[in-house]
């Protein structure tokens, strides 16, 4: 009995180290972490989202194939060749393949084959995943911001990872760029402020971002918060920093705008005009100093071509606004004009879904919504307004009289002639032409008329109104016109008088 009772204890010792070694060797698993999701900008067709890493335990050594998807592959994925990588601990990065499973033909899934796996405690990254974001894809709810979520799915393997809500949490999608505004808008040919170019700026365009990170140098790969990427262990460079495309409409004859080589924000990032979209070298043709100097670095835009700011500093850390300051030369301008500028984020893929960018470009942006247009310019029409206090043609009476464009002078001043309308008023009301009279008057040049021969047997007073700064009059009344006469005849000089609608000057005012 005794014997018995030993056997059957020592049967439980063994039992309970079977039990006990069981238990040790615990399940595998995977946990994921993203971090904190990268701010992602609406506009952007190639935002980079966030590096998965996943920590995985008790793990049997195996080769495993990856596929991943955002928001269940109705984001398309927009990853350059090779930039989609896994890395496993330390070892060579695998890199991934885009899938196209859609019948547009964006790739909807990233596919890394043939991943070897050891065992034991190993880091799995999945990194270099870009996605087009645009609302079309990601449409921002109420609160003004999408989420895109990535799933991670294993085959030909075994790799229990960890997936809550859907999938890793990898970007916050957010609207980058801010309303356009400008300082300094209205730019009159009349004003001195406009004719001399060294007496200051005349208008800056302000582009605000509206998160810290919408502005990104172009690289190296590792500087956090780059169009590169702080964590692809290939390398990979991008094509150029985020770039400001600047395009003019409805810049006038006459009229000519210059812009800066190089802007800085207010947070002191600059931004480089470039001559191409994507490109990262400097405009080093064409630029002028407009007021004949040598100390601006200017060039002279027109309407309907597109400029590039290449950003090539910035301040990750704050919202920062780029200032865009703007000369322009007005001095042959003689009526309203209503100039537009509109700014969005550059480059511009030429196609809504590209597998990759068409362009070949990292970044691309998507023009739709990114691109804020308003007046910059509202100038007044220059005039000159005379007053010729007598004008007759009666009791044998003529008069004639002249208005001379006196723009050109030795002191710098360059404004062209233009056409003056004759109003005439007599207290009767008779021989008051139906349409009022016009003289064109040609620059540095004068027209001439006689009463006779644009209301004959008037008698009053007259206004001419002449859209033309720098404009003078002279009227001379002779009972001798064309022939003899009593000699009787008199002349004075018209007077200048201010405009009345406050929105122009006349010359008293300017000082010539």
């Amino acid at each position: 009995m005794a014997d018995f009772r030993k056997s059957l204890l020592l049967a439980a010792v063994a039992l309970v180290g079977i039990v006990g070694t069981a238990s040790a060797q615990s399940a595998p698993a995977c946990a994921g972490t993203v971090g904190a999701p990268p701010s992602l900008r609406s506009e952007g067709q190639t935002e980079l989202t966030g590096a998965i890493v996943l920590n995985c335990t008790n793990l049997t050594a195996s080769t495993v194939n990856f596929d991943v998807t955002l928001n269940n592959g109705t984001v398309p994925i927009t990853s350059p060749a090779g930039e989609a990588v896994v890395q496993v601990n330390a070892n060579t990065p695998v890199a991934g393949s885009e899938i196209s499973l859609t019948s547009n033909g964006f790739a909807n899934a990233v596919a890394f084959n043939g991943v070897a796996i050891p065992a034991g405690t190993v880091t799995i990254t999945i990194s270099g995943i870009r996605a087009n974001v645009n609302p079309t894809y990601v449409p921002l709810n109420s609160g003004g911001f999408g989420q895109v979520l990535a799933v991670v799915s294993v085959s030909n393997g075994t790799l229990p990872i960890n997936q809550v809500n859907n999938g890793f949490f990898v970007g916050i999608v957010l609207p980058g760029l801010g309303a356009v505004t400008v300082n300094s808008v209205t730019v009159s040919s009349c004003g001195a402020g406009s004719v001399s170019l060294g007496a200051g700026v005349n208008f800056t365009v302000n582009v605000p971002e509206l998160f810290p990170t919408v502005f990104k140098i172009q690289g190296p790969n590792g500087v956090a918060d780059s169009e590169s990427g702080p964590t692809n262990p290939t390398g990979f460079i991008a094509s150029s920093g985020t770039q400001l495309g600047v395009t003019f409409a409805n810049i006038p004859t006459g009229v000519s705008f210059y812009l800066p080589a190089t802007i800085t924000s207010t947070a002191g990032g600059t931004a480089v005009l470039v001559g191409t979209p994507g490109s990262t070298i400097p405009i080093v043709s064409g630029l002028v100093d407009p007021t004949g100097g040598t100390n601006f670095a200017y060039y002279p835009a027109t309407s309907g071509t597109t400029y590039y700011y290449n950003v090539t500093a910035t301040n990750p850390s704050v919202s920062e606004s780029f200032a865009i300051p703007f000369y322009n030369t007005s001095i042959t301008l003689s009526s309203s004009f209503a100039t537009t500028v509109s700014v969005s984020l550059a480059p511009v893929a030429t196609a809504a879904d590209p597998p990759i960018p068409t362009t070949g470009l990292v970044p691309t942006f998507f023009g739709g919504g990114s691109t804020a247009s308003l007046t910059t310019s509202a100038a007044a029409g220059c005039q000159t307004s005379l007053l010729f206090p007598f004008l007759t043609n009666q009791a044998g009476f003529d008069t004639g009289f002249s208005i001379d464009a006196s723009g050109t002078d030795p002191f710098g001043t360059n404004f062209a002639g233009g056409t003056c309308t004759i109003y005439l008023y007599a207290a009767d009301g008779a021989n008051v032409p139906a349409t009022a009279p016009t003289l064109t008057i040609p620059t540095s040049g004068e027209g001439h008329a006689t009463i006779s021969a644009i209301a004959p047997n008037f008698q009053g007073y007259g206004i001419a109104v002449c859209n033309f700064t720098y404009a003078h009059g002279y009227a001379f009344i002779s009972d001798g016109f064309m022939g003899g006469g009593r000699g009787l005849s008199e002349g004075y000089v018209a007077l200048v008088i201010n405009d009345r609608n406050g929105a122009s000057y006349s010359p008293e005012v300017l000082g010539h």
